[in-house]
């Protein structure tokens, strides 16, 4: 029997859809598949992988930005070649359980007319990176989580089992809503992004921008109108520069870097339990669900 091949593509923020990739990438490993993963920023602009048509399988990610995907994985998708039956999954992550991620019937439709036979939707919630920041507790219970889910997903997709997310006329609505106004608020959230005379001119916002937003002119960091909310620049500066001029709430204090705590062996995974009360009692049922 040939080992199957699989390409995943993804785009990450400040890191949780990466993770998620990486947990994926490791358990097709482990049951002999072998995997090609890129960053979809770079993959087709820095490096040119195979013919896609050439993957056995192939996976896709995204981090939900208000119940839908980001524009630049949008614009990622319109570039991709136009295959026939090409078999794909699709994984997604979000800062919590609500409407179950949102729809997705416009990826799902956009890669079906260029010819991917979308079979697979996997939802995982990971920590939130903007406007409230989780107890590091939750933040290792979410990626204990994820770690158990990646197994039982990618047991799944080689057995072939299909799993579509339900998209109610309700969920389509309230996403294609909050999906435009997002994309506003992006373009609009980036342009009013200042560095302040901490910045050190490294230039590593520059280089991590995934959109080309942010430019050096006569000494100075300069923020475009091509934002994408992806939050890196805020987060991995070095000296914490840069920052909203409003919506300054949108900022989780003290900034987010779940690698710290992954890799911290005292923290523990126990915040949600089975008694859990008020909001996180809604992440019950997503602890609860296979892959626990």
């Amino acid at each position: 029997m040939s080992t199957l091949s699989v390409g995943i593509f993804f785009f990450s923020g400040t890191g949780n859809t990466e993770i998620v990739a990486n947990l994926l990438t490791r358990e097709l490993e482990h049951q002999g598949c072998q995997v090609e993963t890129f960053a979809i920023d770079q993959a087709l602009i820095q490096q040119a992988p195979r013919d896609l048509g050439d993957y056995d399988l192939l996976g896709l990610g995204y981090p939900i930005h208000a119940f839908n995907a980001p524009r630049i994985f949008f614009d990622f998708i319109k570039r991709l070649p136009t295959v026939q039956g090409q078999r794909t999954f699709v994984f997604r992550d979000s800062g919590d359980p609500l409407w179950h991620g949102g729809a997705t019937n416009m990826v799902r439709g956009r890669l079906r007319r260029k010819g991917y036979d979308v079979f697979r939707e996997d939802l995982f919630v990971m920590p939130a990176n903007i406007f409230i920041g989780y107890d590091d507790r939750l933040v290792k219970q979410l990626y204990d989580k994820a770690v158990s889910k990646a197994q039982v997903t990618v047991s799944e997709i080689l057995t072939g089992q299909s799993k579509l997310a339900r998209n109610s006329v309700f969920l389509r609505a309230i996403s294609w809503a909050f999906s435009r106004s997002e994309s506003l608020g992006a373009r609009f959230f980036g342009r009013n992004l200042r560095a302040s005379t901490a910045c050190t001119l490294c230039e590593k916002c520059v280089r991590d921008c995934p959109m080309g937003n942010i430019s050096i002119v006569d000494g100075q960091v300069r923020f475009g109108w091509n934002c994408t909310l992806c939050m890196r620049c805020v987060y991995r500066c070095p000296v914490d520069a840069i920052s909203p001029r409003v919506v300054k709430f949108a900022v989780i204090e003290g900034g987010y870097d779940i690698h710290r705590v992954i890799a911290d062996p005292d923290v523990k995974g126990d915040f949600v339990s089975p008694t859990t009360q008020g909001y996180f009692a809604s992440f019950r049922e997503y602890f609860e669900s296979p892959g626990t």
